[in-house]
């Protein structure tokens, strides 16, 4: 049985990659730095539906392998990446995912 917790990251992962176009897009863009759009807003989802602060959160998914595996991370951004990324979020995009 899957967790409500799991299933809520596989179905916001489907939602946000058509949202932001790059279905086939990895999750971890070591080469160019980063995570993917659709990673970080994820993780932004979790975080709200969880109402935990950035560092809290990220700190929950540090020991959530099974979560990390399912979104395809083998690291974490620093809770400061995270925060600042959602501050720039285009509107646009947020809308989308909402609606």
């Amino acid at each position: 049985m899957i967790s409500e917790i799991r299933l809520l990251t596989c179905v916001t992962g489907a939602k946000v990659k058509s949202v932001v176009g790059n279905l086939n897009e990895p999750a971890d863009l070591e080469g160019r730095g980063g995570l993917a759009e659709w990673v970080m807003l994820t993780l932004h989802t979790f975080r709200i539906e969880r109402a935990k602060s950035y560092r809290v959160t990220l700190d929950l998914l540090s020991e959530m392998h099974s979560m990390l595996e399912g979104i395809g991370l083998k690291r974490l951004p620093h809770y400061t990446v995270l925060r600042n990324w959602f501050a720039r979020i285009p509107t646009k995009t947020w809308r989308a995912f909402l609606g």
